[in-house]
């Protein structure tokens, strides 16, 4: 049996956020401000920072354009809503980062493989299957793993009387 570090490794050291930050390829949350925050109702919710102090970060909720689109009982009134977030709650004191496309189109990015995100932590995982469950994607890599999420869609038309009878 082959010794699975081997395989893992790679991976983990690709995402490895605080030895990156210390080699100087990824930047902290300092140098971006498009970070994701922990909500009660959605798990976390993306935001841009404001204002950062030591302990502490000011933030706006920031939802992407396509959020009520793809999101089940979107709440009214969250975008642009102003957020202090205690920095103690979080891993090393910092916000986790976004994943965005490239064409500024301000949608979080969908990849097939989620070892090819940048930024790999909960949040990044859970909008990113997200995205591609979506767009009809119900198969997600990371690495050898493969995630299948219940591609079968709640339809209108199975709820209207006419169709519950027959």
């Amino acid at each position: 049996m082959p010794n699975k570090s081997v395989y893992v490794r790679p991976i983990l050291e690709k995402h490895d956020s605080l030895k990156l930050r210390k080699q100087g390829k990824l930047p902290s949350m300092g140098s971006t401000r498009l970070v994701y925050v922990r909500d009660e109702k959605y798990s976390w919710l993306p935001a841009k920072v404001i204002d950062k102090g030591h302990l502490s970060a000011t933030v706006v909720i920031s939802l992407p354009p396509d959020w009520y689109d793809k999101t089940i009982q979107p709440q009214k009134g969250l975008n642009n809503e102003e957020r202090v977030i205690d920095l103690r709650d979080y891993i090393g004191q910092e916000l986790p980062l976004q994943n965005f496309h490239d064409d500024e189109s301000g949608n979080t990015v969908g990849k097939s493989d989620m070892t090819d995100l940048y930024h790999l932590h909960d949040a990044a995982i859970l909008y990113n299957l997200r995205d591609r469950h979506y767009r009809g994607n119900p198969y997600t890599r990371v690495g050898d793993i493969m995630i299948a999420v219940n591609p079968f869609r709640v339809s209108k038309l199975h709820f209207l009387n006419k169709n519950q009878h027959d």
